[in-house]
């Protein structure tokens, strides 16, 4: 970041600039590389393919490499004198989406997720490019130690979409049980619609977010011939589904225009939606609500279960 002067630009600034032309590696094996890790996705936890990758770019670059970590998690350290220690990351992962781009290079994989179900699979979060990114970051480092020291450290994180990963990797023994040292400052990256070439800096929390909440429905049985005497936790969770603060895939308007229309004809809805959360226990429905991890919002799920 540079630094204003009395003559407009940093000195320091000006100084890095010219070490990063001087060193900067060629581009367009990267570019490969990020074509081949868009065309070949991996899942949460299964990013196997794309750490081996990573892995061994470092191992490449005199990197002492520990590979497993919290799943497939991958750290490298380059000891380069005394100086602070500066960890910088990426993730491995990708997002069960189909992707429509059209691209030459366009993923069509289809990968079993950890519940069994077969889904497509897109870098649709950047991962991909940050992989990439990071991997020539690191060929710069080490082509430029002689203008540096200190030890730098160059982490690929698992399971980041799920929201899982780094604890896993610390929990693994990243820093207690490897020897891996604590780093003075985390860099992590994350690409952003703006102008090409434009780069933010700042520090705490930055386009990410995950939330998750449950909701308990109880509700009361009854015959189906008088819905008006029963309270229906279904009913009351298909209108949170279709409410638009809770239902992003809709606008507001077309939300109320068709959720609520089509609940209206059903005579048992508006008791439910007047005594939900009240009275009997002999049903009850709950609702899992979580918006995803990235930059991008990632997956949204609803999870239902009924018991009665």
């Amino acid at each position: 970041m540079r630094v204003p002067t009395k003559d407009g630009i940093d000195p320091q600034s000006s100084h890095i600039a010219k070490i990063v032309d001087k060193f900067r590696p060629d581009p367009d094996p990267f570019e490969a590389i990020y074509r081949d890790l868009h065309q070949n996705p991996e899942l949460s936890c299964q990013e196997s393919r794309t750490a081996k990758i990573a892995s061994d770019h470092l191992a490449s670059l005199e990197f002492t490499v520990i590979g497993g970590l919290g799943g497939h998690g991958v750290v490298g350290c380059l000891e380069n004198g005394a100086g602070p220690t500066v960890l910088v990351r990426s993730e491995l992962d990708a997002l069960p989406v189909l992707e429509k781009t059209g691209l030459p290079f366009a993923s069509k994989k289809q990968m079993i997720d950890t519940n069994g179900k077969e889904k497509p699979v897109m870098h649709a979060c950047g991962h991909d490019l940050h992989i990439a990114a990071l991997m020539a970051a690191a060929s710069l480092l080490h082509a430029a130690k002689g203008h540096w020291s200190g030890r730098l450290l160059v982490l690929f994180q698992p399971n980041e979409e799920r929201g899982g990963g780094a604890r896993a990797m610390i929990r693994d023994g990243l820093y207690a049980e490897h020897g891996v040292p604590s780093p003075d400052v985390v860099l992590g990256q994350h690409i952003i619609n703006t102008k090409p070439g434009a780069l933010r800096v700042g520090s705490g929390y930055a386009l990410a977010g995950k939330k998750a909440f449950r909701i308990q429905i109880p509700g009361r049985g009854g015959h189906v011939g008088t819905p008006q005497n029963c309270i229906d936790p279904v009913v009351t969770t298909y209108l949170l589904r279709r409410h638009p603060t809770t239902d992003h895939r809709q606008s507001r308007d077309r939300s109320k225009r068709n959720g609520h229309r089509r609940l209206r004809k059903y005579p048992g809805w508006k008791h439910a939606q007047r005594h939900s959360g009240q009275g009997g226990t002999d049903c009850q429905c709950e609702s899992v609500f979580s918006g995803g991890a990235g930059a991008s919002g990632g997956s949204n799920e609803t999870d239902h279960r009924s018991r009665m």
